[in-house]
Protein backbone atom coordinates (compact mmCIF):
# COMPACT_ATOMS: atom_id res chain seq x y z
CA UNK A 1 0.00 0.00 0.00
CA UNK A 2 1.39 3.41 -0.88
CA UNK A 3 2.09 5.81 1.95
CA UNK A 4 -0.51 8.29 0.69
CA UNK A 5 -3.19 5.59 0.59
CA UNK A 6 -2.20 4.46 4.10
CA UNK A 7 -2.47 7.94 5.67
CA UNK A 8 -5.76 8.66 3.92
CA UNK A 9 -7.18 5.34 5.10
CA UNK A 10 -5.96 6.07 8.65
CA UNK A 11 -7.53 9.54 8.55
CA UNK A 12 -10.81 8.05 7.30
CA UNK A 13 -10.83 5.56 10.18
CA UNK A 14 -9.91 8.32 12.64
CA UNK A 15 -12.79 10.50 11.44
CA UNK A 16 -15.27 7.60 11.45
CA UNK A 17 -14.33 6.68 15.03
CA UNK A 18 -14.68 10.29 16.20
CA UNK A 19 -18.00 10.99 14.48
CA UNK A 20 -19.50 7.69 15.66
CA UNK A 21 -18.23 8.15 19.25
CA UNK A 22 -16.30 4.85 18.97
CA UNK A 23 -13.50 5.26 21.49
CA UNK A 24 -12.30 1.66 21.08
CA UNK A 25 -11.88 2.19 17.33
CA UNK A 26 -10.07 5.49 17.91
CA UNK A 27 -7.62 4.01 20.42
CA UNK A 28 -6.96 1.02 18.15
CA UNK A 29 -5.50 3.40 15.54
CA UNK A 30 -2.51 4.17 17.77
CA UNK A 31 0.59 2.03 18.34
CA UNK A 32 1.27 0.86 21.90
CA UNK A 33 4.39 3.04 22.01
CA UNK A 34 2.80 6.13 20.42
CA UNK A 35 4.16 9.57 21.26
CA UNK A 36 0.90 11.53 21.55
CA UNK A 37 0.73 15.29 22.11
CA UNK A 38 -2.80 16.64 22.64
CA UNK A 39 -1.32 20.15 22.60
CA UNK A 40 2.28 21.32 22.20
CA UNK A 41 2.47 21.43 26.00
CA UNK A 42 0.48 18.34 26.96
CA UNK A 43 1.84 14.89 26.22
CA UNK A 44 -0.44 11.91 26.76
CA UNK A 45 1.67 9.16 28.33
CA UNK A 46 0.03 5.94 27.11
CA UNK A 47 -2.98 4.36 25.39
CA UNK A 48 -4.90 4.22 28.67
CA UNK A 49 -4.60 7.98 28.95
CA UNK A 50 -5.53 8.35 25.28
CA UNK A 51 -8.71 6.39 26.04
CA UNK A 52 -9.50 8.73 28.95
CA UNK A 53 -8.78 11.80 26.80
CA UNK A 54 -11.13 10.55 24.10
CA UNK A 55 -14.03 10.25 26.57
CA UNK A 56 -14.71 13.91 25.71
CA UNK A 57 -16.15 12.90 22.33
CA UNK A 58 -19.09 11.28 24.11
CA UNK A 59 -20.50 14.75 24.90
CA UNK A 60 -20.09 16.07 21.34
CA UNK A 61 -23.08 16.21 19.00
CA UNK A 62 -23.44 17.19 15.35
CA UNK A 63 -19.72 16.57 14.76
CA UNK A 64 -18.21 17.90 11.55
CA UNK A 65 -14.57 16.99 11.06
CA UNK A 66 -12.47 17.63 7.98
CA UNK A 67 -8.92 16.35 7.56
CA UNK A 68 -6.63 17.11 4.64
CA UNK A 69 -3.03 16.09 4.08
CA UNK A 70 -1.09 19.08 2.77
CA UNK A 71 2.50 17.95 3.17
CA UNK A 72 4.81 15.10 3.99
CA UNK A 73 8.40 14.85 5.13
CA UNK A 74 9.71 11.31 4.98
CA UNK A 75 7.18 9.38 7.07
CA UNK A 76 5.48 12.31 8.83
CA UNK A 77 2.35 13.89 7.39
CA UNK A 78 1.07 17.41 7.92
CA UNK A 79 -2.71 17.34 8.19
CA UNK A 80 -4.99 20.38 8.34
CA UNK A 81 -7.97 19.75 10.59
CA UNK A 82 -11.20 21.60 11.19
CA UNK A 83 -13.66 20.46 13.85
CA UNK A 84 -17.13 21.76 14.66
CA UNK A 85 -19.52 20.25 17.20
CA UNK A 86 -22.31 21.09 19.58
CA UNK A 87 -22.15 20.53 23.34
CA UNK A 88 -24.93 21.57 25.70
CA UNK A 89 -26.46 23.81 23.04
CA UNK A 90 -23.20 25.64 22.34
CA UNK A 91 -21.23 25.43 19.08
CA UNK A 92 -17.46 24.89 19.24
CA UNK A 93 -14.91 25.28 16.46
CA UNK A 94 -11.27 24.16 16.44
CA UNK A 95 -8.75 24.18 13.63
CA UNK A 96 -5.08 23.57 13.27
CA UNK A 97 -2.48 21.09 12.15
CA UNK A 98 -1.74 17.52 13.14
CA UNK A 99 1.65 15.94 12.53
CA UNK A 100 1.10 12.20 12.12
CA UNK A 101 3.55 9.36 11.59
CA UNK A 102 2.46 5.81 10.82
CA UNK A 103 4.53 2.73 11.61
CA UNK A 104 4.94 -0.36 9.39
CA UNK A 105 1.54 -1.66 10.58
CA UNK A 106 -0.10 1.66 9.61
CA UNK A 107 -0.75 2.52 13.25
CA UNK A 108 -0.01 6.03 14.45
CA UNK A 109 3.34 6.13 16.22
CA UNK A 110 3.51 9.93 16.51
CA UNK A 111 0.62 12.39 16.92
CA UNK A 112 1.19 16.07 17.54
CA UNK A 113 -1.42 18.84 17.49
CA UNK A 114 -0.16 22.35 16.74
CA UNK A 115 -1.57 25.77 15.92
CA UNK A 116 -4.95 25.02 17.37
CA UNK A 117 -7.37 27.94 17.56
CA UNK A 118 -10.70 27.92 19.34
CA UNK A 119 -13.60 30.12 18.35
CA UNK A 120 -17.13 30.09 19.71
Amino acid sequence: MSDRIAINRWLGDFKAAWVSHDIDAAVSLFADDVEYWETPYRRIADKGMIRREWQAILTQQDIKLSLSVFGADNDTYSVMHSLDYMRNGERFHFEGIYLIRLNAENLCSYFYCIDQRKQQ
